[in-house]
């Protein structure tokens, strides 16, 4: 990912003062920019909109009015209403393995473009996506108060081989400079037209002949470009035939050179047009949708792929053309083409083409079956656990103990022993916490604990968890053994399998076709006294779908993940559908069987774009395809478009799948409950002490609720509380309520 240079005025890698990406930057697409998303989300209404006016070189098109080409006429048109729901970006499967660049957009240089975006949960209706580019919102060249730094490179002599060649040919650069330069720069800028406004090679790299002397080469561009030399709004000029300064700028950095003009220039004389230029397409832009036939609609979640052609905005090395994004809106354009949009705060935006996609509703919610699920897998770190085969015991992770409630009260298993033994491996950057971050239990109360601990390693990930088990109730402490072909800190989550507890492990070297593969197994069927390799099964009901290892990291960062794999042969091959893929587990992610043939997926507003904090998605064939379902809007959410506190789009939450099927919106107070079969949220009423929100003081009581820690057990609801003072060491607090008593206020 990588800072559009149209946006950020910081020197770059060369000190130019010209705005610029970074030389080494590689990446075609950049879905998420900071700099452009903060531009276009700052951004109101449009003060000027213009179509871009076809243009050959030195002409130019009065804006905002109807500039006639070889094939018709181009008309100013208005820009499209934006769409809420952002629709994410998402690698088009056919591109793989490609030399095309990893992104969401690839570019070539004859401008053919091709970009895959996942619908988001939005109204059923048309839609209209076009290609956006930010531009820095400037033309013409520097006013005359303008500041220029005297260049510090020794005069430069630039020639260019071939002379004369066709659009979309590489030509060979070499510049001759008077006297050696210390040290030599391994990159350099080439402007097209002009360093001031015209098509910028950001980074080309430069190969040193001798002291005074290098070569480089780059590809002439085979489609229109925008240009902004001129004062008023940029135009798009088509590459016909005639010649073209080829030049290049800021050979040694110094703040401003960009602003004093190229260091040396060579004259490139086009022999022909390209196939591809304004006169030739009507309104120099246009994109279409490819849908899989017969469809004629695509359904919320499914991927769509656009392609066509839309003009160079600038070049990434010597010959990789950026595309910022592909956007949607609700409004269809006057027609195809080209425009640019100033915003009120700043900027320009470029929008090019528009193909129109006919989006069908999805499911609702309450179209799903009203019925019980057969079971429930929850993915990332579990600090509250009950084993199916003694649920009269729940234990969870405290500081300096595993608590565990049972039968004949509360017990306390100690982990001093498992941080001791932790610490002495000398592996581990940091001390170790005394409290764990995933638990299992045996199936007889607290004798048999399972936990894993949050380390910092030495070597391997930033980030890992190691699992350590007791059979004495704290007393002593031993490792899992890791399975071959892992090692400790691949430890991927304690799973319940009958009588059995499975250790999860990810594999320590990913697979021939570089897939990570399904996780390891070391399981127990004693309570630890001995541990055996096991195959990686099914879940013993419904479809063969189920939740691969965890990955723990920073949630800060939305690096905490564990993915859902399927199998379609009884568990013997297992492989990652492309979407889902890796969910972010930061917030609750819970994986429910309706069915000998179904299964739903609820987890937080990480997988695509909805007005909901959270995606639920259905499976009918085993997990190898998903479909999205729709959620109401929460009642707090002002115009049912946001979540709680008016967030727009909504923040990722957590939700509780209770044991009717019903869901339980824990982010809000009071908690907010979705029944089975119904249309609409229900506030519920107050269930005492700590049910406030994750993450908030819950209940007055001065408890903060911990996230991942609700649990259903039996027919209560378990979560944990938290709490620390300046004068106090933290403690941790069970909470549970009987799901039967979440019932909706009247």
């Amino acid at each position: 990912m990588h800072t559009d240079h149209r946006i950020v005025p910081s020197v770059d890698a060369w000190g130019s003062g010209r705005p610029r990406r970074p030389a080494t930057a590689v990446a075609l697409a950049c879905a998420s920019l900071l700099a452009c998303a903060s531009l276009l989300a700052a951004a109101t209404a449009p003060l000027a909109s213009a179509t871009a006016a076809p243009a050959t070189p030195g002409t130019t098109a009065t804006p905002g009015t109807t500039a006639t080409t070889g094939t018709g006429t181009s008309t100013a048109v208005a820009t499209a209403a934006a769409v809420t729901v952002p629709w994410s970006g998402a690698n088009c499967p056919e591109l793989a393995g490609t030399s095309a660049l990893e992104g969401d957009i690839t570019q070539s240089m004859n401008g053919r473009l091709t970009g895959c975006l996942r619908v988001p949960v939005v109204p059923a209706g048309n839609y209209y996506v076009s290609l956006q580019d930010v531009l820095d919102g400037t033309t013409g060249p520097p006013g005359p108060t303008t500041s220029v730094a005297a260049p510090a490179e020794p005069p430069l002599t630039l020639s260019v081989s071939p002379p004369r060649a066709a659009p979309g040919e590489t030509v060979r650069l070499t510049g001759k400079l008077a006297s050696p330069l210390a040290p030599r720069p391994g990159y350099g800028n080439f402007c097209w037209d002009g360093c001031s406004g015209g098509l910028v090679y950001d980074g080309v790299q430069l190969a040193w002949l001798s002291a005074t002397t290098f070569s480089a080469q780059l590809t002439l561009p085979d489609a229109p470009w925008v240009d902004q030399s001129k004062a008023g709004e940029p135009t798009v000029v088509s590459p016909v035939a005639g010649s073209y300064p080829l030049a290049l700028e800021c050979l040694v950095g110094a703040k401003g050179c960009a602003l004093g003009g190229p260091e040396g220039q060579a004259t490139v004389h086009l022999d022909k047009a390209a196939g591809y230029t304004c006169e030739s397409m009507p309104g120099c832009a246009q994109l279409s949708a490819r849908l899989s036939a017969p469809a004629t609609a695509v359904h919320p979640g499914e991927l769509v792929q656009f392609s066509g052609r839309v003009p160079l905005e600038s070049i990434i090395g010597a010959h990789y053309p950026f595309a910022f994004q592909l956007s949607a809106a609700t409004t269809s354009p006057a027609g195809p083409g080209v425009t640019f949009v100033h915003f009120a705060k700043g900027g320009l935006q470029m929008d090019a083409g528009a193909a129109k996609v006919t989006v069908a509703p999805a499911p609702p919610f309450s179209s799903l079956p009203a019925t019980a699920p057969l079971a429930e897998l929850a993915a990332g770190a579990t600090p509250i656990s009950a084993n199916p085969q003694g649920p009269a015991y729940v234990g969870w992770c405290a500081p300096g103990d595993v608590e565990v409630q049972g039968p004949a009260g509360r017990s306390q298993v100690p982990v001093a022993g498992a941080t001791q033994l932790l610490a002495a491996t000398h592996a581990y950057q940091g001390q170790v916490q005394d409290q764990c971050a995933d638990l299992a239990l045996g199936g007889t109360g607290p004798a048999s604990t399972f936990a894993a601990f949050t380390v910092l390693p030495a070597q391997g990930p930033m980030v890992a968890e190691v699992a350590l088990f007791t059979m004495d109730a704290g007393r002593s402490w031993s490792f899992v053994p890791a399975p071959p072909g892992a090692k400790r800190t691949d430890f991927g989550a304690f799973r319940y399998q009958g009588n059995d507890v499975d250790a999860l492990f990810s594999p320590s070297v990913a697979a021939p076709d570089g897939q990570t593969g399904p996780p390891l197994v070391e399981q127990t069927a004693n309570g630890g006294k001995s541990w055996a390799r096991a195959p990686f099964s099914c879940p013993a009901t419904g479809p063969c779908v189920t939740f691969g290892a965890h990955v723990p990291g920073n949630c800060a960062q939305g690096l905490d993940s564990q993915g859902v794999i399927a199998s379609s042969d009884n568990g013997r091959q297992w492989t990652e559908p492309s979407w889902p893929g890796g969910l972010v587990t930061c917030w609750l992610t819970t994986l429910e069987v309706t069915s000998p043939t179904e299964a739903l997926l609820v987890t937080s507003n990480t997988v695509l774009g909805s007005e909901s904090p959270f995606d639920a998605l259905v499976t009918d064939d085993g997990g190898r395809s998903w479909q999205a379902v729709y959620l109401p809007p929460l009642p707090s959410s002002p115009g049912g478009q946001a979540g709680p506190a008016g967030q727009a789009p909504p923040g990722p939450g957590d939700v509780v799948v209770l044991p009717d099927g019903g869901l339980l919106y824990v982010d809000a107070t009071p908690w907010h409950l979705l029944a089975p079969g119904t249309g609409s949220w229900c506030a519920v009423r107050p269930v005492g002490p700590g049910s406030g929100p994750v993450g908030s003081p819950g209940g007055g009581n001065g408890q903060t609720v911990m996230p991942m820690s609700f649990a259903v057990v039996g027919s209560s609801l378990w979560w944990l509380s938290t709490s620390s003072t300046s004068t106090a060491p933290a403690t941790v607090t069970a909470h549970d309520v009987g799901v039967a008593s979440l019932a909706c206020t009247r």
